[in-house]
């Protein structure tokens, strides 16, 4: 039985704290991978932790009161999301809450510094929460993500596990105590000697045999082996990826799709098409529909702003889709980025007959990868070798992709263009039909001229893309001003539908510039829609849709999204020089 001088404390946990939105995706990732350092019931994170009808306060309370530190995640939104705004300022925002919490339970508070964000100066804070801008700061950024995490899990076991430490450290000094004790002893002194002595002559006898040794094994000695044959190289596009910007590596992916030559004979490729899709994080959906033994082949690149949101995102998606039963896993050779294979079954229905499904998913840095395989019948041996073909064909197409992309950074806008010959070049046509979301068609380009114009708006009128959908209109509409300062200074005003009300927001992470999206009503429809600013150009994308129709709202939802992500990549396009 052990003494009472080994009872040990209950362990203390980890209280994560994180603004909804830029910093969400390191949140979860940052989450991730302290569950599986410490065991999931010891981080608490908001959303996985707080079960439904909950109070939110008192269980924040009650987390912060059995957790052993605080990590405060700062991105450059931590603040204000827009000019006029001061979230701190409300003694509701959870932020504030939370972190307010921490500091008065005295518990070790570690601010997290996102992206190279600043730490806010003392005056930027509410009293109560001055004393953090006093605390040492850790970095977290995408292009060191494994460096900087291991060094805050360190950070944290050092505050949580203490006694592990010291059991550790104990051990040592245990194992170098024996060490010690024999370095003390000292050698007997010798007692004298004689010229010729027999110790003398034993000890040359001795050196005279081990030369003789010496040099029959130097004869005798067989050649040196032969080098180990070199390890085949594993296929990565990792690496590639990590060196360009998200924004240019979409664009990229959708003007130029899969060749011939880079997929078997037998398969052929259509042209890349933008998904309406959204996921936090994410930059583009990038669809390339396949042509070959089977009906459904595809590979579909996932493209996100960040490492943590792509490696969230294949941490919780599966290979197969949903409507499949999963049958097995399968692995595939020669290939170095993170994979998982699965088959699977989805069973026969009256207007389907039964389809057999091999499909991988890999992630390659900030882009994840979905490979699909199907056929009629449960051909398991070609399904699994033309998953693991195409998988590898996949990769490999990406890696060329980001090596074929510029490494310059996304351009700061306004970047090589003027505001005039933006506004020329968005006049004079509609964007690539390849940056287009899929199913939208070719837009009509218009120039209008705004009622009460904002100061420095070029002529007095924007450029208009209506779009000629089933919906009750699809828009895409761009803004140039004379200057960045004057599209700041419309953007940080209150930008919506005119006569509308507002309505819930819309996630709009994943853009590399200021953006948010959110819901309108203006009696008959409800309005979803995008704002961007992105330099000397306001970018605004509004999906209409009937009150009474019986689409779902979702799908205009992601249509606003996609749109705005179309005239980003349209922007990048024509400010190239």
């Amino acid at each position: 039985m052990a003494s009472s001088g080994d009872a040990r404390t209950p362990p203390r946990g980890v209280f994560i704290s994180y603004r909804r939105g830029e910093t969400s995706g390191q949140a979860r990732a940052l989450h991730d991978h302290l569950a599986q350092r410490f065991g999931a019931a010891r981080v608490f994170m908001d959303v996985d932790s707080i079960d439904p009808g909950a109070d939110f306060v008192q269980k924040i309370e009650e987390a912060i009161g059995s957790s052993g530190v605080a990590l405060v995640l700062i991105g450059r939104d931590w603040l204000s999301r827009r000019p006029d705004e001061h979230l701190l300022d409300d003694p509701t925002d959870f932020v504030r809450l939370e972190t307010d919490t921490a500091l008065r339970s005295g518990m070790p508070v570690i601010p997290i510094l996102v992206e190279r964000a600043p730490m806010p100066e003392p005056e930027e804070l509410p009293e109560s929460l001055r004393p953090l801008t006093r605390r040492n700061a850790l970095e977290l950024e995408n292009q060191r993500w494994e460096y900087d995490v291991s060094r805050l899990v360190r950070a944290v076991e050092r505050l949580i596990d203490p006694e592990e430490e010291q059991d550790k450290g104990e051990k040592d000094n245990k194992t170098g105590g024996g060490d010690r004790d024999e370095a003390k002893g000292e050698a007997p002194r010798p007692q004298g000697r004689t010229w010729l002595s027999t110790r003398n002559i034993v000890g040359a006898v001795a050196i005279v045999a081990v030369a003789v040794v010496l040099i029959v094994i130097f004869l005798l000695k067989p050649p040196p082996p032969r080098p180990p044959a070199p390890k085949p190289r594993l296929l990565s596009a990792t690496s590639s990826v990590a060196a360009v910007h998200s924004d240019r590596l979409a664009l990229r992916l959708l003007q130029h799709g899969i060749g011939p030559t880079e997929i078997p004979n037998d398969v052929s490729a259509s042209s890349p098409q933008l998904q309406t899709y959204r996921a936090p994080g994410l930059v583009a959906s990038v669809n390339n529909d396949l042509t070959g033994p089977g009906p459904d082949l595809y590979i579909l690149y996932e493209v996100f702003d960040n490492v943590p949101d792509a490696s969230h995102y294949d941490s919780v998606s599966n290979a197969l889709a949903d409507s499949y039963r999963a049958t097995g896993t399968f692995k595939i050779s020669g290939v170095g980025d993170p994979t998982k294979c699965e088959s699977g079954q989805a069973a026969a229905s009256s207007t389907q007959q039964a389809e057999w499904d091999w499909s991988c998913l890999t992630r390659s840095s900030t882009v994840v990868s979905f490979i699909v395989v199907t056929s009629f019948s449960d051909t398991p041996a070609t399904g699994v070798d033309l998953a693991a073909t195409l998988t590898r064909d996949a990769i490999r197409h990406l890696a060329r992709a980001a090596a074929a992309t510029s490494r310059l950074p996304a351009p700061a806008p306004p970047g090589t263009r003027s505001p005039e010959q933006l506004q020329r070049l968005l006049l004079s046509g509609p964007p690539d039909q390849a940056v287009l979301p899929f199913g939208v068609g070719t837009p009509t380009v218009q120039k209008f001229p705004v009622t009460d114009a904002p100061s420095g708006l070029l002529d007095g009128s924007f450029v208009s893309n209506t779009f000629h959908t089933s919906d009750y209109g699809d828009y895409l509409a761009f803004y140039v001003f004379a200057s960045r300062k004057d599209a700041r200074a419309w953007f940080g005003t209150d930008l919506r539908p005119t006569g509308s009300t507002v309505g819930p927001s819309i996630n709009s992470s994943g853009f590399s510039q200021t953006a948010r999206c959110g819901t309108y009503s203006k009696t008959p429809a409800v309005i979803s829609a995008c704002y961007v600013a992105w330099g000397d150009v306001i970018a605004i994308s509004e999906s209409w849709r009937l009150s009474t129709a019986k689409t779902p709202l979702l799908d205009n939802e992601n249509l606003a999204v996609a749109l705005a992500r179309t005239a980003v990549s349209d922007l990048i396009s024509l400010d190239a020089p």
